[in-house]
């Protein structure tokens, strides 16, 4: 919970969609406890951490924290921080740390005389239990409008997939297409067509990480 100096309260926390999936709810209320709006996000059929840290930087809510990406047996999230308006709710710019990580925390943020975001936390980049890792992230937020995750049409088909992965890119923008294994090794790597071969690639989860003219896009393969 955060408190401005108009005495405003915005209250951050997640909910349940579902068996495996769950959403993250900001909601800000005035001073005589009415609702000034409510934001639900969540990531597309997955698992979500929530944001584990906020702060109000400028009128701005700052939030950071895992986000799921894929899960199963073994869950995959990325590092998200996000710029909201703190009026309105309006995201002004969100940064994805595209190495997909396991078992992520956000313990602290703070900001530095030059109004840069410094982040700093816990990662397990393998699924090896007691394998984590400290990390420290310093974004400066007026040169974020260059590392916005990318919205896309991308469509991989079919999922789940024995044999041959069929890439349908309608906006025509997709540059070079990635396969990553679980541990965020590169297992293919070619330009934009319209087919990948995985049927030499054992049983599992994949991400195909796809680097557009607009920025990034991660989705989930399980290959049967």
């Amino acid at each position: 919970m955060l408190i401005n100096e108009d005495d405003e309260v915005y209250v951050i926390g997640s909910q349940s969609t579902g068996m495996w999936t769950s959403e993250v709810v900001i909601r800000k209320y005035g001073a005589q406890g009415e609702l000034l709006f409510e934001k639900t996000m969540s990531t597309e059929n997955e698992l979500d951490l929530g944001f584990s840290k906020s702060i109000l930087h400028q009128g701005n809510l700052i939030l950071a924290g895992g986000y799921g990406i894929a899960s199963g047996i073994v869950n995959l999230y990325e590092l998200h921080v996000i710029e909201m308006d703190g009026d309105n709710g309006t995201t002004n710019w969100s940064l994805k740390d595209n190495e997909s990580i396991f078992n992520h925390l956000t313990s602290s943020i703070a900001v530095d005389q030059d109004n840069n975001l410094i982040i700093a936390g816990t990662c397990c980049y393998t699924d090896v239990l007691g394998d984590e890792r400290a990390f420290l992230l310093k974004i400066n937020p007026s040169a974020t409008n260059t590392i916005k995750q990318a919205k896309s049409n991308l469509t991989l088909y079919p999922n789940p997939i024995s044999g041959r992965l069929n890439i349908s890119d309608p906006d025509n923008i997709i540059q070079s297409i990635e396969l990553l294994d679980i541990h965020s090794r590169i297992i293919l790597k070619q330009n934009h067509s319209k087919s990948m071969d995985m049927s030499a690639c054992p049983p599992g989860n994949y991400l195909i990480k796809a680097t557009t003219l607009k920025g990034v896009v991660t989705k989930k393969i399980i290959k049967r």
